[in-house]
């Protein structure tokens, strides 16, 4: 069992980015295992990486908010199948992104909501996807179940950089009532987070790992995303397993993006359609137009526009991408829903 797991520490203060963190005393993975897992760069060169994530969906990642607080779409690169960051092996491939959604509560004080998706410009399809965990498989993040969790990042708590080498590790869930505990966490564990790795001490996630997978596997044998790396106290600390947003509790949140972002954008509420294409917003209703205002995530109303009286709409709309919301008035009765843009 030597070398058998791995260890994702974390440095600095009590919250930590994992932006910055690492895994240690993990073993190398060996190719082609976990294809979908990927990897954030600040350019082509997967050496340049900071967060990992995972592929959900051909044109979805999945990683943690902290990791994209800051960043701007131009800054930032994915790369898959590169499980040696100085010499990617054959199969090693990049990708460009032309949006990403942080949870609109992320609290970067608590990581509560530590949770953020990035749209891929082209979909991948040389690599498959992994599921993630539904709702209903409570059985998979139980107390014991054993989990796996992989990145590049430090293979010793002080160590100047990262792993070289894509690694792994298998930590445990740890019951929540005990993370919680006066002696660990002391109340700050959420029912948003998982907590798992060893009370001993030992196998865990480090800085460089923030944002990567933590998985399962299903009675069939498949991987199962049922975590993101997201902060901890210290690395492999004794009473201080690693922290990780537990993703069964986003589902709608993501479906909100992944399921029903299409191409078109478009969202079906109450009889009334809105989609955004090629610059235009379109609105389509049972019942007569009367005005529709636009409000972006903040609630600042940025379009209204009014006298329609008519069941189908197109108008232009040049705003950033992002999530909007559509609050439309039709016969004297308003009903609101999102829509969202990525040019």
């Amino acid at each position: 069992m030597k070398n058998l797991f791995l260890s994702i520490f974390f440095v600095g203060s009590f919250y930590v980015n994992y932006a910055q963190q690492q895994i240690i005393s993990g073993s190398a993975v060996a190719p082609p295992n976990y294809e979908w897992m990927a990897g954030l760069s600040y350019s082509y060169d997967p050496y340049d990486q900071f967060c990992g994530g995972a592929l959900i969906a051909p044109d979805w990642i999945a990683t943690a908010a902290h990791c994209m607080e800051g960043e701007t779409v131009s800054g930032i690169k994915i790369f898959f199948n590169a499980y040696y960051l100085s010499q990617p092996v054959t199969g090693y491939f990049t990708a460009d992104i032309d949006t990403f959604y942080i949870h609109e509560n992320f609290n970067n004080t608590t990581y509560d909501n530590d949770i953020a998706l990035i749209h891929l410009r082209i979909p991948v399809t040389a690599v498959p996807p992994i599921r993630i965990a539904r709702t209903a498989e409570t059985e998979l993040v139980d107390s014991g179940k054993v989990q796996k969790v992989i990145g590049w990042g430090k293979l010793k708590k002080f160590a100047q950089g990262g792993s070289d080498t894509l690694m792994e590790a298998e930590v445990p869930i740890v019951a929540q009532s005990i993370c919680n505990a006066p002696n660990s966490y002391d109340g700050e564990i959420t029912n948003n987070m998982l907590c798992a790795g060893f009370m001993a001490g030992g196998s865990d996630a480090c800085q460089g790992d923030s944002g990567g997978p933590l998985f399962s596997v299903d009675s069939n044998g498949n991987e199962v995303l049922t975590g993101i790396v997201s902060w901890g106290n210290g690395c492999g600390d004794k009473n201080f397993p690693g922290i990780y947003t537990k993703i069964q509790n986003y589902l709608p949140w993501i479906e909100d993006f992944t399921g029903k972002l299409s191409k078109i954008n478009s969202i079906e509420a109450n009889n009334t359609k809105v989609y955004f294409s090629n610059n235009v917003l379109n609105v389509s209703s049972k019942s007569l137009l009367q005005k529709i205002e636009i409000a972006d995530a903040t609630g600042r109303i940025v379009e209204q526009f009014q006298s329609f009286d008519s069941n189908n709409i197109q108008v232009p709309f040049h705003h950033a991408n992002g999530m909007y919301f559509a609050k439309i008035f039709s016969n004297h009765l308003s009903q609101t829903t999102k829509v969202f843009v990525h040019q």
